[in-house]
């Protein structure tokens, strides 16, 4: 399941009914399996703002507009997507970029950061209170 999920989180139609259809399996089962991680949307947009924070943090994707990366992750809308980047990482993907890119910043490593290692946590199954 997570092997679907990952090759199709560019589609912006990804969600439960998609993958009940390509899985065959009900809708209630796929819920239950994707309970103990928050579930099967959270688990997708996590696996989206993933993907984003790489590209927006990638030189080689620097010169994408911040839409572009939005709408390749699957992100419908921009502010949509601005709006829950900056709930999971505690800034805007515009100041993300400039603060990875810009020569004079401080480029702390938000790898480290809490809301990161959590996401991270939850992405692998762990919990977010486990280490």
């Amino acid at each position: 399941m997570r092997r679907l999920i990952e090759a199709n989180v560019p589609e912006p139609d990804l969600g439960p009914e998609f993958l009940c259809q390509r899985l065959g399996m009900s809708r209630a089962k796929l819920y239950r399996l994707f309970e103990p991680i928050g579930g099967v949307g959270a688990y997708i947009q996590q696996r989206r703002l993933t993907r984003a924070y790489h590209a927006l943090t990638d030189p080689a994707q620097a010169h994408l507009n911040v839409g572009i990366i939005a709408t390749r992750c699957g992100f419908g809308s921009a502010s949509v997507f601005s709006r829950a980047f900056r709930q999971a990482f505690g800034l805007s993907p515009t100041d993300l970029r400039a603060t990875h890119h810009h020569p004079d910043a401080d480029n702390t490593n938000h790898a480290d950061d809490n809301a990161f290692t959590s996401m991270r946590r939850q992405l692998l199954g762990m919990g977010a209170g486990r280490g």
